[in-house]
């Protein structure tokens, strides 16, 4: 093969090389609906394993329903049923809220408990089973304005 012949055929090896590496896979997150809160969870290292939203509904003084949205990111294991779509119920009580995004279910849940201000609130998630805690990790949720 001659000199110029093998420079293009490296050339080209290369390029289909660098065409076909797959990169960091990246995450589409759910639109966040004004008024809900943007919600990320994360291991107990502090990278963030969950994204996207919860929306909240006092119903009276203490008792909160509401619905949630979230999304797996990375390579996460054990998180328990805290992705896609759901409906949540829990309570506030001395700015401490306390949510259980799967209240339907009895031995399989994920538990946040976190202090609350009124357009913010952050603490611990727990995923729950029948063996008792399987995981845990801090959590943010902050209220989106409207734009």
């Amino acid at each position: 093969m001659k000199p110029a012949a093998r420079w293009l055929f490296l050339f080209g090896f290369v390029s289909l090389f660098v065409a076909c590496r797959r990169g960091p896979k990246e995450v589409l997150l759910p639109p966040v609906p004004a008024g809900a809160f943007q919600y990320a969870g994360y291991d107990s290292t502090g990278v963030v394993i969950v994204q996207g939203w919860l929306s909240l509904s006092f119903e009276d003084s203490t008792a909160i329903t509401g619905k949630w949205q979230l999304q797996k990111v990375g390579e996460a294991t054990h998180i328990g049923p805290q992705t896609g779509t759901g409906t949540l119920a829990g309570s506030i009580r001395l700015g401490k809220i306390f949510l259980n995004l799967n209240p339907q279910i009895v031995d399989n849940n994920v538990a946040i408990t976190g202090d609350f201000a009124k357009n913010r609130f952050s603490g611990k998630w727990q995923y729950i089973g029948f063996a008792g805690l399987l995981n845990w990790g801090p959590f943010t949720a902050e209220k989106r304005t409207g734009d």
